[in-house]
Formats: structure tokens, C-alpha cells, sequence
């Protein structure tokens, strides 16, 4: 392949569109067809102004005034999501608990917490756990009139 020959005299000055220049620009070579031509580099104040018109940005913030700690970031989305949640203590869930099914049952299966409107209940006997299953209409009533109205929505019984 021949060496490319330096050019006398100045190219053409390359097509813009508005504020929009191309990297690259179609010139009409003699002899017949184009070939690509490589506009000139803009300066980095060009560029985001060409950034800013394209994707609707203003101007880069500042790194240090736009920092803010995670704990803050954190606690300011839970806040926008309203999650948090009231808990129990486990003297108010144990006593709630015995008043709800009893001595008996309390004595063989233990209400562990209560979390967005799920009782979590764990025992060790599994006819103790087939009975809590069958009365767990029975069981999110009493608990709701132990702990406030609606606290309880369903009951997770757990074996082990």
C-alpha cells in the first residue's frame, strides 16, 4: 500500500449542524468517491455543552457538596417508604402470648415475634403444632385483643 500524501492547501471546513458537530465527515475525493475525514478535537468545555443540550444536564456538581453518608441515605429512603415497623418486646410477647391460648400451650410453644402482621410461633411437639394450625382463627383473635386491634394477620407455625 502507497504512503498516504500530505494534502496542499486547506481541507474544506467540515459540516455542523446547530451546535452539533460530527466526529467525521464524508469528503468527495477526485477521481470519484468519498472517504471519511476526522474532524479536529473540541475542548472539554464543547463536550459538555454538547452533553448537556443531548441528554437535558446542567453542569457537573461538585464531588464534596454532593456527598452524603450511607446511615443518611438509608434512614431518608425508609422514611420515603414508611417501613418502619413497631416491635415487641419479648417480656410483652411472652405474657401476650400465655394470656392468648393459655398455660398449657405456652408452656409447649413459644411466640417468637411479630413482624409486618405475622405471628411467628415455634414448638417442639408436632401435636402441638397440628393443634395451633387448626386454631389459628382462633389464635390471631386473641392476640389482636392482647397486643391492639389488627397487629396480627396471619400465624407461621414452625417446628423445631
Amino acid at each position: 500500500m502507497p504512503p498516504r500524501r500530505k494534502k496542499k492547501g486547506k481541507s474544506p471546513a467540515p459540516p455542523t449542524l446547530g451546535n452539533f458537530r460530527p466526529r467525521f465527515y464524508w469528503q468527495h475525493v477526485p477521481g470519484g468517491g468519498e472517504r471519511a475525514v476526522r474532524t479536529e478535537p473540541r475542548g472539554k468545555a464543547a463536550d459538555a455543552q454538547t452533553r448537556a443540550d443531548f441528554y437535558g444536564a446542567g453542569d457537573v456538581l461538585p464531588t464534596r457538596s454532593n456527598m452524603h453518608s450511607m446511615q443518611a441515605l438509608l434512614s431518608e429512603l425508609l422514611d420515603d417508604l414508611n417501613l418502619q415497623e413497631e416491635e415487641f418486646a419479648a417480656d410483652i410477647l411472652a405474657k401476650a402470648w400465655e394470656n392468648a391460648v393459655g398455660p398449657f400451650i405456652s408452656g409447649r410453644a413459644e411466640l417468637v415475634s411479630v413482624s409486618h402482621g405475622v405471628a411467628s410461633i415455634r414448638t417442639a411437639y408436632p401435636t402441638v403444632r397440628f393443634e395451633l394450625n387448626r386454631l389459628k382463627p382462633q389464635i390471631i383473635r386473641a392476640l389482636n385483643a392482647e397486643l391492639g386491634d389488627k397487629t396480627v394477620t396471619s400465624v407461621r407455625i414452625s417446628h423445631g
